[in-house]
């Protein structure tokens, strides 16, 4: 496997996790045939925690610091996420009203225990021609969660921008690009 850093470095909280997946996968394949199999693992992180544990088939001692991060980082399983996403054929539109639409749910955030974070461009900044710009609400609780992904379709309804800019909303996101 080749340059498998780059898995471990997509901006997604779920990246080591895929990794850990996909070398454990490619492992578990090789020999499956009258002949033994070998994996070579082209690394800079070699130490990496999901690199060790993939490299010894040991999804018990990935799972511990995988979730210990998590929780350090409040990521799923230990809260819920929604990624609002605004597509747009300006960039500098979209982000101008990405920072607005923060700027209206901050408080309400605040209010309800909400974290708040971004806007940001999409890691996948641009795709068919439409700038795209994220906001990543975190909850521990899903009502919460749920209230503020609510006002934040309403504040968007009554936006003049709705008709050309797309608001995208993706509760407990399975990709984070």
């Amino acid at each position: 496997m080749l340059l498998a850093d780059v898995a471990l470095s997509m901006p997604d909280f779920r990246a080591s996790e895929r990794a850990f997946q996909l070398l454990t996968q490619v492992a578990g394949r090789a020999g499956r045939g009258t002949l033994p199999g070998r994996v070579m693992v082209q690394t800079y992180r070699p130490s990496h925690h999901s690199l060790v544990a993939a490299a010894q088939h040991d999804y018990a001692s990935f799972a511990p610091v995988e979730l210990e991060a998590r929780r350090e980082l409040g990521y799923p399983p230990f809260t819920r996420l929604a990624a609002l996403r605004l597509e747009g054929p300006d960039g500098d539109r979209t982000g101008a009203l990405a920072e607005s639409l923060s700027a209206r749910l901050r408080p309400l955030c605040e209010q309800s225990g909400v974290q708040l974070r971004g806007p940001a461009p999409a890691p996948l900044e641009r795709l068919r021609d439409r700038y795209r710009w994220q906001i990543i609400l975190s909850a521990p609780r899903s009502s919460a969660l749920h209230a503020v992904v609510q006002a934040a379709q309403g504040f968007w309804r009554a936006a003049s921008e709705a008709r050309s800019i797309r608001l995208v909303v993706d509760v407990d996101p399975v990709s984070m690009l």
